[in-house]
């Protein structure tokens, strides 16, 4: 026998095993990359300054980021492989709600800058909604993000703002005053109908700028 030489047999073993070792590394390294991908994906998600869900075809929640989890004082084991119209019980018509996830899912367009009127407490408040589908490298829908905004502050001085002008209206409406209100930034001019009628005119006989404000008034 000759010594010398290295059996074949060991030879497609060692080089057996070097592949077996490189795939594993392969599969290691494709793993640990998809770990680190998904930890950035949910640090981006935790900084959004809004409630993320992520909800599977299903329409079952899946992810929560942790403004979501903070502001219901939940963990995520709490809400996993539940549905968002199982933890929001004052949201209006939940079994709807659950449908329009699931139709997001199955059209894949996007809904967004939904308002909804929440009144769960006693306390009326508003949340907007933003709902986009998520799709696979092979470009099927494999679930939806939820995105949930409080827009409270926002509705309340919308409608401080409305009360603002209903009772500006009346203010003018009953002492028969005339109005008149120039847009330093763009040069545009309001008259209201009573302004106009003092001076003797319509409003569509004046122009809306402060040249033709300047034009009527006395010298």
């Amino acid at each position: 026998m000759n010594t010398g030489q290295v059996p074949i047999a060991l030879l497609w073993a060692v080089i057996g095993i070097f592949v077996l070792l490189a795939g594993l590394s392969a599969v290691c390294h494709s793993r640990s990359l998809r770990l680190r991908e998904r930890a950035l994906f949910e640090r981006i998600l935790d900084s959004i300054n809004a409630q993320v869900w992520y909800l599977d075809t299903s329409a079952q929640i899946s992810y929560v980021n942790a403004k979501a989890a903070r502001l219901l004082h939940l963990t995520p084991a709490d809400v996993i492989g539940r549905r968002l119209s199982d933890v929001f019980r004052y949201w209006p018509d939940l079994d709807k709600w659950h449908e329009e996830h699931l139709e997001i899912i199955r059209d894949g367009k996007a809904q967004l800058g939904l308002v909804n009127n929440l009144s769960g407490d006693g306390e009326p408040r508003w949340a907007s909604e933003d709902r986009v589908p998520v799709f696979n490298r092979d470009g099927k829908i494999q679930g939806a993000l939820v995105f949930l905004y409080d827009v409270t502050p926002l509705k309340r001085a919308e409608m401080e703002l409305k009360i603002g002008e209903e009772r500006l209206a009346l203010a003018l409406l009953g002492g028969n005053l005339g109005l008149w209100d120039w847009d330093v930034t763009t040069d545009k001019v309001f008259y209201n109908q009573r302004w106009a009628e003092i001076l003797g005119y319509t409003r569509e006989e004046i122009e809306p700028t402060l040249k033709a404000w300047e034009s009527l008034v006395h010298p």
